[in-house]
């Protein structure tokens, strides 16, 4: 799921669809199969992200594919297609020309990428970093990487090529998070698993836990508002992942 600035949600389960984040009128359904989507900062075009393909602009208005990513890394074996492996975190350039994504190799390597909206072409490669982490988020401003293993929570910085934080987990520790989503303002790092926690980033500190489930549901998914003020949040119930069901939280 992912929040347009003028109010729309885009929601993708198996298909990519576009929703008014009010009355829940469909706005445009696709055929395009995706797992989740990101609005361009101008909320025309949506990065479809699939477990099949690879990652496609999309236009929002007709849902044509306008670019597709090409890929640079080869894994034998590995997911994606052909041989290479495809990103798995991603978010848009403030002035929407690029993606910054996020790749991990068979050498126990993760990466940042950045490729061209337009071609799909990957332009650079900012960061290379050693390990296996159990989580790893992009903030939406594309500039940090949250990774987080067994004793917290990571902030690094992708220009200054540098850990600038920790956060560290002492929250439900016991259960491996299902989603990761940022705050676009950056301030908030929300994650969960059966309940949603709310940590502050800069002020490297837990403040918040909210949307407790039964033990037989996850909350499998979140979505920040343009705004920052409200939380979607989508609740499965496994191992029949096709029934879910979405809450919006406000956070004051």
């Amino acid at each position: 799921m992912d929040w347009s600035a003028n109010g729309h949600l885009e929601v993708s389960f198996n298909t990519l669809g576009i929703f008014d984040g009010t009355t829940c009128a469909t706005k445009l359904q696709t055929s395009l199969q995706g797992t989740n989507a990101l609005w361009s900062p101008d909320h025309t075009r949506l990065l479809n992200i699939s477990s099949t393909n690879f990652p496609q602009i999309v236009d929002a208005s007709t849902g044509k594919v306008l670019a597709t990513y090409i890929p640079t890394e080869q894994a034998k074996g590995c997911c994606g297609g052909s041989g290479y492996i495809a990103p798995f975190a991603f978010a848009w350039s403030g002035n929407g020309t690029q993606i910054i994504s996020l790749t991990g190799s068979q050498q126990s390597q993760w990466s940042v990428e950045i490729w061209s909206a337009s071609t799909g072409k990957v332009v650079s490669k900012p960061l290379t970093q050693n390990g296996t982490p159990n989580f790893i988020q992009l903030s939406p401003s594309g500039k940090y990487v949250a990774v987080s293993d067994k004793s917290g929570i990571a902030i690094w910085s992708i220009d200054k090529k540098k850990q600038i934080g920790h956060l560290s987990l002492n929250v439900d520790s016991q259960h491996a998070p299902l989603a990761w989503a940022w705050s676009p303002d950056g301030k908030y790092l929300a994650e969960s698993n059966s309940e949603i926690h709310l940590w502050d980033v800069h002020a490297k500190k837990f403040v918040a836990i909210f949307g407790k489930v039964s033990n037989k549901n996850w909350i499998s998914n979140l979505a920040w508002s343009k705004d920052s003020i409200k939380l979607a949040a989508s609740i499965s119930t496994p191992p029949d992942w096709t029934k879910n069901t979405v809450n919006i939280w406000k956070i004051s």
